[in-house]
């Protein structure tokens, strides 16, 4: 059945995400904005954020927290992404109800930026996105 080689195909990739979705690291920030920098001249970016919907079949005991603002379920998957479009972050526990904002404000994003606050670096996001500073 379809669904099983799916969970066994997931549980797979879930045992090695970590070693290929890394937050940048302090020695990494100088190349991170160097990168950036070069794609849209915007000093001390080290990444972009947003969400995305990702259309799934909801539960039926919790369906109405599935449906997002354009009336299909979905889960918002929160990503930040290098400017070579790695992905750095991902957020994919919120269904799709939920505000980018409230993801942010939930995910270890602000912690990990909290970190790197001497070092004068941003995330860019769109209007979905408060400062958080």
């Amino acid at each position: 059945m379809f669904s099983n080689v799916l969970s066994r195909v997931l549980s797979a990739l879930l045992k090695h995400v970590r070693s290929y979705i890394v937050f940048p690291q302090v020695e990494d920030l100088a190349t991170v904005k160097g990168d950036f920098y070069a794609l849209g001249h915007i000093p001390n970016i080290i990444g972009a954020i947003d969400g995305t919907h990702v259309a799934l079949v909801p539960p039926r005991r919790s369906e109405q927290v599935y449906r997002n603002r354009k009336s299909y379920h979905s889960m918002n998957v929160q990503m930040v992404c290098l400017a070579d479009q790695y992905i750095s972050q991902e957020n994919a526990m919120f269904p799709g109800s939920v505000h980018d904002a409230y993801i942010l404000r939930n995910s270890s994003i602000p912690y990990v930026m909290g970190q790197l606050q001497r070092h004068r670096v941003w995330l860019l996001g769109d209007s979905g996105y408060p400062n958080l500073s």
